[in-house]
């Protein structure tokens, strides 16, 4: 019923899709994954059949494999699943040559799919940044 509502929400106001960010640890551990890996992989195709092929549903990179909050910073095995569940993933701010490059490598054929943004902010970071960067 849940997903079914995201769906209404994005054809009725002509939105093309979800960013799922879940930065709260997730009950149940690995089993507990398996029903956020559902929960992607339902909205996905729900959305898709919706809204048309354009659809997207990407997961923040915010839980390890156990629900533990925990960022990679990029595509890392912690976080494949959640990225193989749905059409991509946007990773943590944190990310720096390295972490682009494993995650270009275990995207594989689906690098396109993953996102990485800049946090103009900063805020909480060890590093100096600011509105002014």
């Amino acid at each position: 019923a849940s997903v079914e509502k995201l769906c209404a929400l994005c054809d009725h106001f002509g939105f093309d899709g979800w960013l799922v960010n879940l930065e709260a640890a997730v009950p149940g551990g690995a089993a507990g994954m398996g029903a956020v890996h559902e929960l992607l992989e339902l909205l996905t195709v729900c959305l898709k059949q919706r809204v048309g092929e354009q659809a997207l549903v990407l997961v923040y990179d915010s839980l390890d494999r156990t629900g533990r909050v925990r960022y990679q910073n990029s595509l890392a095995p912690d976080n494949k699943a959640a990225f193989d569940a749905c059409d991509g993933l946007f990773t943590n701010y944190w990310w720096g040559a390295k972490q682009l490059a494993q995650s270009v490598a275990l995207a594989g054929a689906r690098r396109c799919d993953v996102y990485v943004g800049v946090d103009c902010f900063a805020r909480n970071t060890p590093y100096a940044a600011g509105p002014a960067c």
